[in-house]
């Protein structure tokens, strides 16, 4: 026997070693190889900048990009993940780049979790526009566009469409799943809290209807989206807003030739006929047989090195601005990726408050809320770096509830007209499996000291006086997101009240309304950042989280795991996809008694 489990130990410290070897191994090769594919592709003269919408863009340095690394390593054409810093960083760089001649749009939009967004597109369409005015064409050819893939192509010189594709001008929408009667059927009890007459995440458990409050504020904000898009559209391809609404209102879908027709594309054409004339615009690479080109992941590399240079060859004064990213949900301790967590972002701008040499701090905020206790604590860190240091926010796509709880210490807000924001209220989600239980002949029972000791169970609905316990608590949280929206915007408790109740508002109503202070995107409050913390032209900056190498992001594929994202789903898919990514969202709901600042779960705007 003794000989028996020396044996066993010898097998398992043999496989140990041997998999630490081949872990260190495969980080190796990672490492060697990574100088190789960081390096910057060289760039031909006369070349064209490529720009495959599919790429999803986010507002923060992604956590890892396995994906950019399986597909360098299977040489497969996957999604790649790029950020908006660095994607305005190489549009920027393609100004003043003789070898850059033109651009070129392919491709459709993917967005995935909080990536490509309106206002993140906005940003992108801004950087183009610079490059269509200064005399380097922008031609975009789509197929079967979705409204987003038209608002931001709407900035090129040239659109093209597909033959057979349509294009759309349908309108936005807005959907919310309902679980209620399903949770109803299969014995999952629901009870909830709830503070404001517009905060109804909770009847994605309770309802299978959507609520008149619910329905009135999607409606606005939808409206406004819907305007912006339009007033974007009419304005860059010259055709007058009665025109527009008008093709709105009676087509909805247009072909391609009534697209051309209307004026809102140039070309109806084939991709080869579109390469021909790239070929033209630049010139004609026989080694691919195509037009001279650049892939924008790869012209990031060298724009980065490049700002790297600029940076080294301009030695600031030690003076640095700091972007610190918190996009996801909001959860207590140091959150998976996907999530704001509490301690490590309040420790982060903790960290910058002592920091001597940083003079400004920009929070990009892209998040619907979370845990509301986890959101007054970054709260809190924000309030206190707003005493000491010069503090700007900039909205993403979404800023709303906790997202805006940790936003209103800032001194300055900026936020895009499509951002969605506010949702200043609480709610509470409390389930048991009583009746779940019971049907499958599973009971549960015990004794306990005091009349609440088991108020956190789930085997048992809660009683009125624990709801009312509950309720309480609620109202207590709501009471200080009140105080705290009201001390940070410089407002009165009663003018809070009449913009809180949970109500969305879009980032334009928002600036109206005193709870966004101005219109503007990342590099607009980065630069009044720096200027409100009167930085000279040599200043620093830095990044938080930053954006990590492909062996850290191989290391984390390993610890973490990763879901490749999916391209193209047929409807069906799509909606099981949807419900997939809802329900393990459920593990973010830790929060002591259940209260959460978050948006709605599952708003859908298409």
């Amino acid at each position: 026997m003794k000989n028996f489990w020396k044996l066993i130990l010898k097998n398992v410290a043999v496989s140990l070693i041997t998999w630490i070897l081949l872990l260190g191994i495969i980080l190796l090769l990672i490492s060697s190889t990574r100088v190789l594919w960081d390096k910057p592709t060289p760039i031909k003269p006369k070349s064209i900048l490529v720009f495959n919408l599919s790429t999803n863009i986010t507002d923060a340095p992604p956590k890892a990009a396995p994906q950019l690394l399986l597909s360098k390593m299977l040489k497969e054409d996957l999604s790649t993940s790029l950020y908006l810093l660095e994607v305005r960083e190489a549009l920027e760089h393609a100004l003043v780049d003789d070898r850059i001649v033109g651009i070129f749009l392919h491709g459709s939009l993917q967005p995935i979790d909080y990536g490509s967004g309106m206002p993140v597109l906005r940003e992108i369409g801004e950087g183009l526009a610079a490059l269509k005015k200064a005399g380097k064409p922008v031609i975009a050819y789509l197929t079967n566009p979705h409204l987003q893939d038209y608002f931001l192509a709407s900035n090129a010189d040239v659109i093209v469409l597909n033959p057979l594709s349509i294009l759309p001008l349908n309108g936005l929408a807005a959907e919310r799943l309902f679980l209620g009667n399903a949770l109803k059927k299969y014995g999952i009890g629901v009870q909830t809290t709830r503070v404001g007459s517009y905060k109804t995440a909770t009847d994605m458990f309770t309802s299978d209807h959507m609520s008149e409050k619910d329905r009135e504020q999607l409606d606005a904000v939808l409206q406004t989206l819907w305007n912006e898009l339009l007033l974007q559209v009419s304005h860059e391809r010259n055709v007058e807003m009665p025109k527009l609404l008008s093709l709105v209102e009676t087509e909805g879908i247009l072909s391609a030739q009534e697209a051309l027709r209307a004026g809102l594309i140039d070309k109806v054409g084939y991709l080869d006929e579109v390469i021909e004339d790239l070929k033209i615009l630049g010139s004609h690479d026989p080694s691919i047989d195509s037009f001279t080109q650049v892939d924008l992941t790869d012209y990031i590399a060298e724009a980065s090195v490049i700002a790297s240079q600029r940076r080294q060859g301009q030695p600031s004064q030690g003076d640095t601005l700091a972007v610190v990213y918190a996009e996801g949900n909001i959860v207590d301790g140091e959150g998976a990726p996907g999530q704001v967590g509490a301690d490590r972002l309040a420790r982060e701008l903790r960290s910058l408050r002592h920091d001597e040499n940083v003079k400004a701090v920009v929070l990009r905020v892209n998040s619907p809320g979370g845990s509301a206790v986890a959101a007054e604590k970054i709260g809190r860190a924000m309030q206190l770096l707003s005493e000491s240091k010069t503090t700007v926010v900039s909205m993403g796509t979404v800023a709303a509830s906790g997202g805006y709880w940790i936003a209103a210490p800032a001194q300055v807000i900026f936020a895009q007209p499509e951002t969605l924001t506010g949702s200043i209220g609480v709610w509470g989600l409390l389930v048991n499996f009583k009746s779940i239980g019971e049907n499958y002949g599973i009971t549960w029972d015990g004794v306990k000291t005091a009349p609440f000791a088991d108020i956190n169970t789930f085997s048992r609905p809660k009683t009125q006086d624990e709801l009312n316990l509950i309720q309480r608590y609620t109202d207590l949280l709501y009471s200080d997101f009140l105080q705290k929206v009201a001390d940070g915007r410089g407002m009165s408790i009663q003018s809070v009240k009449t913009l809180a109740e949970g109500r969305i508002w879009s980032g334009l109503a928002a600036q109206q309304n005193g709870l966004v202070d101005a219109i503007g995107g990342l590099e607009t409050a980065l630069a009044y950042a720096a200027k409100l913390a009167g930085l000279t032209e040599n200043w620093d900056l830095i990044q938080i989280p930053e954006k990590r190498t492909l062996s850290e992001a191989f290391a984390e594929m390993w610890s973490e795991g990763y879901r490749i994202p999916v391209a193209k789903l047929d409807p069906l898919s799509r909606e099981l996809y949807r419900l997939q990514n809802e329900l393990p969202s459920l593990r973010d709901f830790t929060a002591p008694y259940g209260a959460y600042a978050r948006l709605p779960f599952n708003l859908m705007i298409h």
